[in-house]
Protein backbone atom coordinates (compact mmCIF):
# COMPACT_ATOMS: atom_id res chain seq x y z
CA UNK A 1 0.00 0.00 0.00
CA UNK A 2 1.24 3.58 -1.06
CA UNK A 3 1.24 5.98 1.77
CA UNK A 4 0.54 9.72 1.14
CA UNK A 5 3.18 12.12 2.04
CA UNK A 6 1.69 13.27 5.42
CA UNK A 7 1.40 9.86 6.66
CA UNK A 8 5.01 8.96 5.78
CA UNK A 9 6.08 12.58 7.36
CA UNK A 10 3.98 11.35 10.57
CA UNK A 11 5.38 7.87 10.76
CA UNK A 12 8.98 10.15 10.73
CA UNK A 13 7.94 12.44 13.12
CA UNK A 14 8.19 15.28 10.41
CA UNK A 15 5.91 18.18 11.16
CA UNK A 16 4.45 19.15 7.12
CA UNK A 17 4.88 22.80 8.24
CA UNK A 18 8.47 21.94 9.10
CA UNK A 19 9.17 20.20 5.61
CA UNK A 20 12.71 21.47 4.65
CA UNK A 21 14.04 22.08 1.14
CA UNK A 22 16.15 19.05 1.60
CA UNK A 23 13.41 17.13 1.78
CA UNK A 24 11.63 18.15 -1.26
CA UNK A 25 13.87 15.86 -3.56
CA UNK A 26 12.61 12.92 -1.33
CA UNK A 27 9.37 13.27 -1.94
CA UNK A 28 9.87 13.93 -5.16
CA UNK A 29 11.80 10.39 -5.66
CA UNK A 30 9.26 8.71 -3.86
CA UNK A 31 6.07 10.23 -4.48
CA UNK A 32 6.83 11.46 -8.17
CA UNK A 33 6.52 15.27 -9.76
CA UNK A 34 3.60 16.00 -8.29
CA UNK A 35 3.71 15.90 -5.25
CA UNK A 36 7.31 17.63 -5.56
CA UNK A 37 5.58 20.28 -7.24
CA UNK A 38 2.71 20.68 -4.70
CA UNK A 39 4.70 20.91 -1.82
CA UNK A 40 7.03 23.49 -3.76
CA UNK A 41 3.99 25.98 -4.41
CA UNK A 42 2.73 25.27 -0.64
CA UNK A 43 6.34 26.71 0.56
CA UNK A 44 5.59 29.45 -1.76
CA UNK A 45 2.43 30.12 -0.24
CA UNK A 46 3.32 29.89 2.88
CA UNK A 47 6.54 32.22 2.58
CA UNK A 48 3.74 34.90 0.99
CA UNK A 49 1.53 34.83 3.56
CA UNK A 50 4.17 34.86 6.20
CA UNK A 51 5.23 38.39 4.26
CA UNK A 52 1.68 39.63 4.69
CA UNK A 53 1.31 38.33 7.96
CA UNK A 54 4.09 40.29 8.83
CA UNK A 55 2.52 43.39 7.36
CA UNK A 56 -1.27 43.06 9.10
CA UNK A 57 -2.26 45.31 11.84
CA UNK A 58 -4.48 43.97 14.13
CA UNK A 59 -7.89 46.34 15.00
CA UNK A 60 -8.66 46.69 18.76
CA UNK A 61 -12.27 46.41 17.63
CA UNK A 62 -14.53 45.40 14.78
CA UNK A 63 -17.41 47.14 12.81
CA UNK A 64 -20.85 46.17 14.62
CA UNK A 65 -18.95 45.66 18.16
CA UNK A 66 -20.01 47.62 21.17
CA UNK A 67 -17.60 50.33 22.51
CA UNK A 68 -17.82 52.58 25.88
CA UNK A 69 -17.47 56.41 26.04
CA UNK A 70 -17.66 58.99 28.53
CA UNK A 71 -19.82 61.91 27.96
CA UNK A 72 -21.15 63.87 30.83
CA UNK A 73 -19.83 62.24 33.54
CA UNK A 74 -21.73 58.85 32.15
CA UNK A 75 -20.58 55.69 30.36
CA UNK A 76 -22.56 55.15 27.59
CA UNK A 77 -22.65 52.09 25.67
CA UNK A 78 -22.59 52.48 21.44
CA UNK A 79 -21.99 50.70 18.08
CA UNK A 80 -18.75 50.99 16.00
CA UNK A 81 -19.91 52.02 12.63
CA UNK A 82 -17.03 52.52 10.76
CA UNK A 83 -12.73 52.07 10.90
CA UNK A 84 -10.50 54.30 9.03
CA UNK A 85 -6.70 54.01 9.03
CA UNK A 86 -4.45 57.19 7.76
CA UNK A 87 -1.39 58.36 8.96
CA UNK A 88 -2.91 59.74 12.20
CA UNK A 89 -3.86 56.77 13.07
CA UNK A 90 -7.13 54.71 13.55
CA UNK A 91 -10.25 56.49 13.45
CA UNK A 92 -13.48 55.01 14.93
CA UNK A 93 -17.02 56.27 13.90
CA UNK A 94 -19.67 55.51 16.54
CA UNK A 95 -23.47 55.96 16.48
CA UNK A 96 -24.37 58.76 18.66
CA UNK A 97 -27.99 59.32 19.25
CA UNK A 98 -29.41 59.57 16.09
CA UNK A 99 -26.04 60.84 14.44
CA UNK A 100 -22.20 59.48 14.25
CA UNK A 101 -19.31 60.97 15.57
CA UNK A 102 -15.89 59.58 14.49
CA UNK A 103 -13.12 59.88 16.91
CA UNK A 104 -9.03 59.19 17.19
CA UNK A 105 -8.44 56.14 18.89
CA UNK A 106 -5.30 56.60 21.17
CA UNK A 107 -4.37 56.81 24.94
CA UNK A 108 -6.77 60.22 25.21
CA UNK A 109 -9.75 58.99 23.05
CA UNK A 110 -13.23 59.21 25.43
CA UNK A 111 -13.72 55.79 23.40
CA UNK A 112 -13.11 52.68 25.02
CA UNK A 113 -13.24 48.74 24.62
CA UNK A 114 -14.41 47.54 27.90
CA UNK A 115 -16.74 48.99 30.36
CA UNK A 116 -14.05 48.19 32.63
CA UNK A 117 -11.39 50.50 31.49
CA UNK A 118 -14.09 53.25 30.79
CA UNK A 119 -14.98 53.06 34.65
CA UNK A 120 -11.25 53.49 35.26
CA UNK A 121 -11.13 56.05 32.57
CA UNK A 122 -14.26 57.79 34.75
CA UNK A 123 -12.98 57.27 38.28
CA UNK A 124 -9.64 58.91 37.10
CA UNK A 125 -11.69 61.84 35.85
CA UNK A 126 -13.86 62.47 38.71
CA UNK A 127 -10.66 62.98 41.04
CA UNK A 128 -8.81 64.61 38.87
CA UNK A 129 -11.91 67.25 39.17
CA UNK A 130 -11.76 67.22 43.42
Amino acid sequence: MIKTFEEWCGEKGIKIEEVSANLLPTAYKVWGTECYHEAKELKAENAALRERLSKAVELPCKVGETVYEIIDGEIRETEVIQLKIDNMGLWITIRMGFGVSTVLFNKVARIYLTREAAETRLKELQGEEK
